[in-house]
């Protein structure tokens, strides 16, 4: 029984059998000396429990050398210097003092020192949207370099998506990310969508803003395509990637299902662009018939669609009726 400590649950066994037996019988049954129960009869003896931390070293200090003269005056210069950077440092410069076997150790004494002394650092909430309120639209590029009959072929993506469903839309346009564009992509997703929502959520894109001021400084045509499908335009703050995140997150993912699928298709080589816009279509809803039921519920709520397209307002002035369009059906989930 010697140097074997007792635990909170042989105290309770002992403290049991005690009630119905002499101190020897209860003290065996319980496993332990009969030193350990004349001790705990006489209340001196209290138990050693997990939620009692130590308050003493157990060896010595592998950083006492290097961490209040080296390594905290790094870490209060350089908020980015990372953990590996000072370990290297330290086997470079003060191998004489530091121990490169204390690695994990500086890692963690690094990490805590930072929550404790260390800069703020930006509070993120988790963002979350009702049904049929927000979508976001915004151009991307795919990194996988696409080529037709050998050619390599010029494009980007233009991505809408609404992010309470995670309902998604993509059309490859070629050229720059003119307003023509973005309107006929943004009207054709809201095609697809069978609605709109409240409000739409873009980037500082050229062809909605101005972004020569702060103000939301919309450009006329944009306006009147807001007001032709009756939504709210809004834009995420410049230079803060992350309020756009519903939107910077599909991209990544949309991007690196397309590097897969290209892989499992063994080449990147389309016959005409036809053929290459039907792959992305076909992508797409594969990953929009994964969230249908959540889609069929946000539909419910989006406002309806007008009756004809906007029309180009740097052209002659026409209409286009919704079932004229060649994408109508095409996106349809």
């Amino acid at each position: 029984m010697s140097k074997r400590k007792i635990t909170k649950q042989q105290v309770k066994l002992y403290m049991k059998y005690r009630e119905n037996n002499t101190q020897i019988t209860a003290a065996a049954k319980a496993g332990i000396s009969e030193r350990s129960a004349r001790r705990i009869d006489k209340h001196e003896l209290q138990p050693k429990t997990d939620d009692q931390p130590r308050t003493w070293r157990t060896r010595k200090d592998p950083l006492a050398k290097v961490w209040d003269d080296i390594v905290v005056p790094i870490l209060n210069n350089d908020p980015d210097v990372t953990a590996v950077g000072v370990f290297d440092y330290l086997c470079e410069y003060h191998s004489d003092k530091f121990d490169t076997r204390s690695r994990r150790t500086l890692e963690r004494r690094i990490k805590t020192w930072r929550h404790l002394y260390g800069p703020p650092k930006e509070v993120m909430f988790l963002q979350s949207y009702p049904f049929g309120e927000l979508g976001i639209a915004d151009f991307t590029y795919n990194k996988t370099p696409i080529s037709i009959n050998g050619a390599p072929l010029e494009h980007r993506l233009f991505h809408y998506r609404m992010p309470a469903s995670g309902w998604a839309f993509v059309q490859v346009v070629y050229g720059g990310e003119s307003f023509v564009a973005f309107s006929d992509a943004l009207q054709n997703a809201f095609i697809a969508a069978q609605g709109v929502p409240r409000e739409l959520r873009t980037d500082s894109l050229s062809a909605a803003y101005k972004n020569r001021e702060q103000k939301e400084d919309f450009t006329q045509r944009f306006k009147e395509l807001a007001a032709h499908y009756n939504f709210t335009a809004s834009r995420n703050n410049r230079g803060v990637a992350h309020e756009n995140g519903a939107i910077e997150a599909a991209h990544r993912h949309l991007k690196a299902q397309i590097e897969q699928a290209i892989k499992m298709r063994g080449s990147n080589d389309f016959e005409s662009r036809t053929q290459y816009e039907r792959f992305v279509d076909e992508l797409v809803q594969r990953r929009n018939r994964r969230i249908r039921e959540d889609y069929l519920r946000e539909k419910r709520q989006l406002q309806p669609l007008p009756r004809n397209k906007s029309v180009n307002l740097n052209r002659p002035a026409f209409t286009r009726q919704f079932r004229s369009s060649k994408n109508t059906a095409f996106h349809t989930p």
